[in-house]
């Protein structure tokens, strides 16, 4: 478990949740080969040593820029959810055509009455101590990198069978505003964050069964099937994990989702 000292659990829960968050959002961008396996290096999260991180500039600093604005409106409760999703772009406009896999980390029951918990141990049985809190929450992030070195491994189906327009971008799902989350409100400032409509709202609860959501396409039916994946239980809160993902599906057990608001980044490499 990574040190800290004098530091309140809402700090040493930021400094955990950034790393993590980057190891995921690097992990997935490998495992389903958005970018070329060279691209990438190896790396250690918490033990695991076979993690790796895309080494092109555009996409280091793309991904640490967005977890740095993500983590504190997590935390806040500003935003609600992050997600990755991997699309397919127009190779003469550049927009996106497609979204093919939506990886969402959902940040469910905040205990925020823990989050300024500044001792190391404590004298009330009944309260957990600031060390006990960090390692639940740090053995639930480990098992959730491990999810994601149990993705399927290998290349993202597209349409045309062409890798060259694949990209991805991270999306924010803000529940409130709130000024105070400065990097945030600088991006949106600047233009680095924009508001854009999302068809892919979280479902307000956990299924065990795919939730299949249609797409008219003629006589073929495409749809974005909902997977849960993994869930993280703490005493400091609850993440849900979960991939929607574009398939040919029967019209049968149909669910459409409501549409919502997202905030996002986008980058695409030569």
């Amino acid at each position: 478990m990574a040190t800290f000292s004098n530091k309140s659990l809402k700090e040493c829960m930021g400094w955990v949740w950034a790393a993590t968050l980057e190891v995921w959002a690097h992990q997935i961008l490998y495992v389903r080969r958005v970018y070329p396996q060279e691209t990438f290096i190896s790396t250690e999260y918490q033990g695991i040593t076979t993690c790796r991180v895309c080494r092109h500039p555009e996409v280091v600093s793309y991904i640490h820029d967005t977890v740095q604005a993500a983590v504190p409106a997590l935390l806040r409760g500003t935003a609600t959810e992050i997600a990755l999703t991997i699309v397919e772009r127009d190779s003469i406009t550049e927009t996106v055509a497609m979204e093919w896999e939506v990886y969402k980390l959902r940040m469910l029951n905040l205990d925020m009455s823990l989050m300024e918990h500044t001792h190391s141990s404590s004298r009330n049985s009944n309260v957990p101590s600031k060390s006990d809190l960090l390692q639940q929450l740090e053995r639930g992030l480990r098992n959730l990198i491990l999810k994601v070195h149990g993705l399927p491994h290998g290349h993202v189906t597209t349409a045309n069978s062409s890798l060259d327009q694949l990209s991805f971008q991270i999306t924010l799902k803000i529940a409130k505003e709130d000024p105070s989350c400065t990097q945030l409100a600088e991006g949106f400032k600047t233009g680095t964050w924009n508001e854009t409509s999302s068809p892919h709202n979280v479902q307000e609860q956990r299924k065990e069964e795919p939730l299949v959501d249609l797409v008219e396409d003629g006589p073929n039916k495409t749809a974005r099937v909902l997977r849960p994946l993994h869930l993280v239980n703490t005493e400091l809160c609850r993440v849900d994990f979960s991939m929607t993902r574009m398939a040919r599906v029967q019209p049968t057990n149909i669910r459409r989702e409501k549409e919502g608001q997202a905030h996002v980044q986008t980058i695409l490499l030569e």
